[in-house]
């Protein structure tokens, strides 16, 4: 591995695993607690804010994902991004589109995909736009099964966090083809995590 890419694999790393002291007042109902970041729903609006509860979040990673989503939802992807609403500089709060449904992960649980042939022709499709989308703009996105949100209303997925990913890393998901991408990240990490349940961390990278 090149120098620089284990500089900022690592570097990344230890910001993620330092724990932010800023307090800020939210009213939302709280959803859930991510590496970086924790969500509320914010009801009256039918909002998310992205509260940040890692240092890395407040340094860097959520400028980053306001940088990067602002550009694919120019590009051929935008279908699949949540609307960008706002982003406080000063707290780093960032205020997007609520998409109900479940995630990747929770409907693989199901017979969810057996049922809706549709939701893989359509991953198919974010799939193809995504390799021309990251050789263009060269961004390498988490496109794992939490990340994303199946929209049963829309019958379209939706990447909930897009937020770039470190060179290292990116090459764990393969790209190749579809097929080996969908059993790779989608069934084979959904049965690991079932023996050991992680978040955002796969043992194999």
């Amino acid at each position: 591995l090149l120098p620089y890419s284990l500089a900022e694999f690592s570097s990344i790393y230890l910001y993620r695993l330092a724990k932010t002291n800023k307090r800020i007042r939210i009213r939302g109902i709280h959803l859930t607690d991510g590496s970086h970041n924790s969500l509320f729903l914010i009801k009256e609006t039918e909002l998310i804010e992205k509260v940040p509860r890692s240092v890395a979040a407040e340094r860097f990673i959520n400028d980053q994902e306001v940088r990067t989503t602002e550009l694919l939802l120019k590009s051929a992807l935008k279908k699949y991004i949540p609307h960008l609403v706002g982003y406080d500089k000063t707290t780093k709060v960032i205020t997007r589109e609520y998409i109900a449904g479940e995630t990747g992960h929770e409907l693989l649980a199901t017979n969810f995909f057996k049922k809706n042939a549709g939701a893989i022709r359509e991953l198919k499709k974010f799939f193809n736009r995504y390799k021309k989308t990251m050789r263009k703009l060269k961004i390498n996105l988490d496109i794992h099964p939490g990340n994303f949100v199946w929209s049963e209303g829309k019958r379209n997925w939706f990447l909930i966090d897009t937020g770039p990913i470190p060179l290292i890393g990116s090459e764990y998901f393969p790209l190749d083809s579809f097929e080996r991408y969908f059993q790779k990240i989608w069934i084979e990490r959904h049965q690991r995590m079932k023996k050991i349940p992680i978040r955002s961390v796969d043992l194999s990278i």
